[in-house]
Formats: structure tokens, sequence, C-alpha cells
């Protein structure tokens, strides 16, 4: 398998039947997959322990969210989390430092977007205030 700093992507490693459903084609998240799976079935869905946030991985795909991630993250301009390969028939395996350079990018950007909308918060109750005293 490797050692704990790699993934393998089975997604190269199997038939071309099955590999229709990891392309671009389909646009469905894994979350958005394991929700249908979960209305078809009768098990209610167990409580997130955030609360807030969603399932989007699963411990049975695990490689279909890297894939699905590595796709969304790439469309944005991001780098893609997995090696360079030098041969094409080379198992793709996941770089660890591009993983969390990603994260801590958009974590960066996230503290970003949630201080310029508290600006946006603060100046517009200013506004409303200035607009009652008028």
């Amino acid at each position: 398998m490797g050692d704990w700093m790699t993934v393998t992507d089975p997604v190269l490693c199997t038939e071309n039947k099955n590999l229709s459903q990891y392309t671009s084609e389909t646009k469905m998240s894994p979350s958005s997959l394991y929700s249908q799976q979960v209305l078809c079935s009768s098990v209610p869905l167990s409580k997130n322990v955030h609360g807030v946030f969603g399932v989007f991985c699963t411990g049975e795909n695990i490689e279909q969210s890297i894939s699905y991630l590595d796709q969304e993250l790439t469309t944005f301009g991001f780098p893609s989390l997995y090696e360079e390969s030098k041969s094409k028939e080379a198992k793709r395996e996941l770089n660890i430092v591009a993983v969390l350079n990603c994260m801590n990018e958009l974590l960066v950007l996230q503290r970003k977007n949630l201080l310029a909308q508290e600006s946006v918060e603060t100046q517009n109750l200013k506004l409303g205030s200035d607009m009652d005293h008028l």
C-alpha cells in the first residue's frame, strides 16, 4: 500500500467502466451520492458531531472524495492533490504537502472572508444608526 503519507487512487487502477463515475461528467460530490444512498435506505441519519456540516466523506468513499476535491480545487486554480507521476500507468499517489497547503490556503481565505463580512456588517450598522439620527 505504501507509507502513511500516500494514498493510492483506485480510479486509475480500475476498468474503464468504473472510471465514468469519477469523471467530470458526473459533477456530483460524494456527499450528494451518500445522501442519495441514505434517502433510499430505511436507516435514519445519525446526527453530525458538529451539527453544522453534512457528511461528505465516509469510510466507503474516501478515494471518490479525494478525486472530487482534487477536481474542484484544480478548477479554482489550486494545485493538484496528487503527485506528478512519470508514467501514465503508475498509480496516482496523494501529495500530503499539497493537501496541507490547500487546506491552509482555504482557511486563510475563509478567515479573510469572515473579516470582510464582519466589516460590512459593522458598516451597515453604522449606516443604519446614521439613518435613524436623520
